[in-house]
């Protein structure tokens, strides 16, 4: 069986939509179930309403009384699936019912796949087949790649409720965890599973809601994009890697890819911090130096010529910012 995943939060309405959608597709209650989780909505929850009254054996829904936070959605969403693997899907996007199949046999044909990435239509649509075996090859496949919720596949055999449990109790302070859970959890999965990734399109992303909260002094930066968030989610996730008892080879692959995939991320907004009126290049250098602040907490058995080098390119992926 394949679950299908929704966590939702005051969006009554599309996750109604998806649902209604996602029910209409041709395969039965052996092949699929399909799970929403409503997390504590207090706006537009006449849809979850309407949610309750499906009756439909392939069809399992939930709702907490009060948030938990985004992990805490995916997390009880995940844990409610009965699949061999189970795909997280926004309640905003929609999946190809035409290409569904291909991936279906894919997780027959190989039930050691720790983590599937299908190709969407914007996060990741130009993601390219590959396999790559558990371990290393999969981490230098897919490592920091899986920001985007939206068709992240677990195998349900590797990603367990007691890992679930166990993440949510050792990271629950944890920033890096709490926004982006599903990238913690395919981490654990990549360690001890396959990977697998296909250009076969099976998410397409829908319009995004308005309503996000916003970073002060600027109105094109989502809270959760905000620098001094993005820096403890680095941390966060430089937490983790110091977690996972690899080598040292590993653990300073994954840091810089770290470093990377988050000075991406203050780059990725800089028109927006220049428009409001904030010190970009001294948010860059606050980014460098809590960078090499972590490099040196690693403890790495570095020669100091290596630990040069590496600063140097953390420098490099701030350059910009400093040059102004």
């Amino acid at each position: 069986m394949f679950s299908i995943c929704v966590p939702s939060y005051n969006r009554g309405h599309r996750a109604l939509e998806l649902i209604r959608r996602l029910l209409k597709m041709s395969l039965d209650g052996t092949q699929i179930e399909i799970i929403c989780s409503n997390n504590g909505s207090e706006k537009n929850v006449e849809g979850y309403e309407e949610l309750k009254k499906i009756r439909d054996q392939r069809f399992h829904y939930h709702e907490f009384s009060v948030n938990q936070e985004f992990a805490g959605n995916i997390n009880q969403v995940i844990k409610m699936s009965h699949g061999d693997f189970c795909m997280l899907l926004s309640d905003e996007d929609w999946i190809l019912e035409e290409n569904l199949g291909f991936y279906l046999q894919i997780m027959e044909k190989y039930p050691d796949i720790g983590v599937i990435r299908p190709r969407t239509g914007f996060a990741f649509a130009d993601i390219e087949d590959c396999f790559a075996g558990a371990g290393k090859q999969a981490i230098d496949a897919f490592y920091m790649r899986g920001i985007y919720v939206s068709g992240m596949i677990f195998n349900r055999h590797i990603i367990t409720d007691q890992i679930i449990n166990e993440y949510a109790e050792r990271y629950q302070d944890n920033t890096g965890y709490l926004y982006y859970p599903h990238m913690f959890l395919s981490t654990y999965a990549l360690l001890r599973g396959h990977f697998f990734a296909s250009d076969v399109w099976l998410v397409s992303e829908g319009e995004t809601e308005t309503d996000l909260k916003i970073m002060d002094k600027t109105e094109e930066i989502p809270a959760y994009d905000a620098y001094d968030i993005v820096i403890e989610q680095m941390q966060g996730f430089i937490e983790q890697i110091k977690d996972l008892g690899i080598s040292f080879q590993m653990q300073f692959d994954m840091l810089v890819m770290v470093f990377e995939q988050h000075a991406f991320l203050i780059r990725h907004h800089r028109e927006g911090y220049v428009a409001g009126g904030f010190d970009y290049p001294g948010i860059m250098r606050l980014m460098a130096q809590k960078m090499k602040e972590e490099l040196q907490n690693m403890d790495f058995p570095f020669k100091k010529e290596d630990s040069e080098a590496v600063c140097q390119f953390i420098d490099s992926i701030t350059v910009d910012a400093k040059e102004e």
